[in-house]
């Protein structure tokens, strides 16, 4: 039988790196140095306790991971947008179409 040995403090401390690095590129957060605007914003008390545990799973600051997630809903708006904005011209898409837009591998 294997025996299982504790990682030592440095040890620790590389594998905690490197599961927030892991972590990070999983998220698709990177953290750059890059001009920045500072804000001050106010949460919900249960919205930002949820923000906090999630920046932490992740590995990276609030603001970091805050900042993925208003960049990420800012593309899906711009994505609505453009559906809308097809609608207007072509109509509103069919209830099979949004079926195989919903089907993966279905040419729509």
């Amino acid at each position: 039988m294997a025996s299982h040995r504790h990682p030592n403090a440095q040890q620790t401390r590389v594998l905690t790196r490197s599961t927030r690095a892991l972590r990070k590129q999983e998220c698709g957060i990177s953290v750059s140095h890059i001009p920045v605007k500072k804000l001050s914003v106010a949460l919900d008390e249960t919205v930002a306790a949820r923000v906090a545990q999630a920046a932490n799973r992740a590995g990276v600051s609030v603001s970091a991971w805050l900042n993925h997630a208003a960049g990420n809903g800012l593309s899906i708006g711009a994505v609505l947008d453009a559906a809308r904005e097809w609608e207007t011209d072509h109509g509103e898409l069919t209830a099979d179409e949004l079926a195989a837009a919903d089907s993966p591998g279905q040419p729509i």
